[in-house]
C-alpha cells in the first residue's frame, strides 16, 4: 500500500509531469527501490509494470467514493443539529 506522497510522486511520474528538480528526491528513490518506476537510457523516468497495478490498486471504487460523500454528509447533519440543540438548549 503506497502512503499519499509516494502515491501522488508515482502519479506524475505516469503523468509525466514531475519537473526535473524533483528527480533525485526521496520518494522518487524509493519508488525506484522498490522497482515501480525505472529510469531509461536517457534518464527519463516511467512508471513500471508493478508501478502501473499499485495505481490502479489505489483507485477508490465507486462505492468507496459515494460511501465518503454520504459519510461526510451525516456527520455534518449531525453536527449542525447539535449545534443548533446546543445553542437552543
Amino acid at each position: 500500500m503506497l502512503d499519499f506522497a509516494l502515491a501522488l510522486t508515482l502519479r506524475r511520474i505516469a503523468e509525466g509531469d514531475l519537473p526535473a528538480r524533483d528527480d533525485e528526491t526521496r520518494a522518487v528513490g524509493n519508488l525506484l527501490a522498490a522497482g515501480l518506476v525505472v529510469r531509461g537510457a536517457d534518464g527519463e523516468l516511467a512508471v513500471s509494470d508493478a508501478g502501473r497495478a499499485a495505481l490502479e490498486a489505489g483507485v477508490p471504487s465507486r462505492l468507496e467514493r459515494w460511501g465518503m460523500r454520504v459519510l461526510v454528509l451525516a456527520l455534518a447533519v449531525f453536527a449542525f443539529a447539535s449545534l443548533a440543540d446546543w445553542i437552543a438548549g
